[in-house]
């Protein structure tokens, strides 16, 4: 199912390896965990950013080796402080989209940041990006 026509718009999408520690983390309200290793203490980062409000979507297979060892497929939302896990094995699945959808940008631009820089890319037309740069305030 195709959500978006131009871009995948995850606004502040940061994307780190298995090692990646809480400072890192904290802050960021939507996040993606894929892949096959974890290690203990980024999973550890990731339960507390699910308690202070993040929404984590969480790829089932690598979940069921990291304290959901009752996973056994589909769609799962578990609740975490002020925030939540959603288990699934499929992330493009209508159901993640449904909880995830405010979370991330509109179809027509994308943004990154790099340290204090930020690089948003915008569709004028179906062969035309403009690229906008802008700096992060202290």
């Amino acid at each position: 199912a195709d959500h978006h026509r131009f871009f995948v718009p995850l606004n502040g999408a940061v994307v780190f390896d298995h090692l990646v520690a809480y400072e890192h983390l904290k802050d960021i309200p939507l996040i993606f965990v894929t892949g096959v290793a974890l290690s203990d203490d980024t999973r550890d980062a990731i339960e507390r950013c699910a308690e202070e409000g993040a929404t984590v979507v969480f790829w089932g297979p690598l979940a069921k080796q990291h304290g959901f060892a009752d996973y056994e497929g589909g769609f799962e939302i578990h609740d975490r402080g002020e925030g939540r896990i959603i288990l699934t094995d499929d992330f493009n699945s209508r159901r993640v989209f449904a909880q995830v959808h405010h979370l991330i940008g509109l179809p027509n631009a994308i943004r990154y940041r790099f340290g204090d820089e930020v690089v948003r890319l915008e569709r004028v037309t179906d062969n035309e990006v403009r690229v906008v740069r802008s700096r992060v305030e202290p």
